[in-house]
């Protein structure tokens, strides 16, 4: 009995696909993109900006799209930025259900807390790992901004 409802349970996980995270429930969603962030400037940080935005635009005619920007190093500046128009779209994209992350290692050696930064971002204990994380659950990388 218990391997035919294994079976059964394997058989549905491949019709219906799986869920992304166990926190979010049964959510569907078709790509998952980790963008990472570790420059500086904000013309690059209005780039990644602009490219997450248009793969959003371009991938939500496949399905549901989930992106994590995940800044450390010169990066997490992209995050401090004084700027109303990145953190606006920044706001935004939190505000679509997309997550935006601070290496947490970074944020130690800036001296940087949970109130220097918005209260949509999270602190992960280091963006690298973040990122492999997300790599080895499938998701899509992308290396934002073309570093000029």
């Amino acid at each position: 009995m218990k391997k035919i409802l294994g079976l059964l349970s394997c058989f549905l996980v491949l019709l219906y696909g799986s869920p992304v995270r166990a926190d979010e429930g049964t959510k569907q969603v078709k790509h998952h993109v980790v963008v990472q962030v570790n420059f500086d400037g904000e013309k690059q940080w209005d780039e990644v900006l602009r490219n997450v935005e248009n793969l959003k635009k371009a991938l939500a005619k496949d399905g549901d799209i989930e992106v994590e920007i995940v800044t450390h190093g010169k990066g997490v500046g992209l995050l401090t930025t004084k700027d109303p128009d990145l953190q606006a779209r920044l706001k935004a994209l939190s505000d679509s259900g997309d997550q935006i992350a601070a290496c947490g290692n970074t944020c130690n050696k800036e001296h940087l807390t949970a109130k220097d930064l918005a209260s949509y971002v999270t602190i992960v204990d280091a963006g690298v790992a973040e990122i492999v994380r997300r790599q080895e659950q499938g998701w899509s990388y992308l290396k934002g901004g073309s570093g000029f």
